[in-house]
């Protein structure tokens, strides 16, 4: 009988921390259109704080705190280079902070922090932007930077 409560006990556990707390969730962008400066646009819904890591053609939403972050939207009209030129971060809407806390220049991915101080979830919306890049091939997140 104890082990079937400590089971019950842990499962309950697991199943709260995977709908309120930590965690990350990976998203593959949906390319549209081509060609010139590149562009991606992401929307995000945050209660308490969250990083948004990018590279390439996948993002990944991590909750930093509060409950779990969740996506709306990754699109991008061309998948990011490793290295792009004249990388650019821009928020577009939300009540709290948002903050470009990586670049990608150095190889790495570009990190975004959002943090929503505020109580309940809030849609929080930016761009990106570049022009071309020094690397025809894309950040890989397994290796460490």
């Amino acid at each position: 009988m104890p082990n079937k409560i400590l089971t019950i006990t842990l499962l309950t556990g697991l199943s709260a921390f995977a709908q309120w707390g930590g965690g990350s969730q990976t998203r593959n962008a949906n390319i549209r259109g081509g060609g010139g400066d590149g562009k991606c646009t992401i929307e995000v819904e945050v209660d308490g704080a969250a990083e948004v890591e990018i590279y390439g053609t996948q993002a990944r939403l991590r909750t930093l705190s509060g409950r779990r972050a969740t996506w709306r939207r990754f699109e991008c009209n061309q998948p990011m280079p490793a290295r792009p030129y004249d990388f650019r971060f821009s928020g577009v809407d939300g009540r709290g902070r948002q903050d470009l806390v990586r670049s990608p220049d150095g190889g790495g991915p570009a990190v975004i922090r959002i943090e929503d101080r505020d109580g309940g979830r809030e849609g929080y919306t930016f761009d990106i932007k570049w022009r071309g890049g020094s690397d025809s091939g894309y950040y890989d997140r397994r290796r460490r930077y």
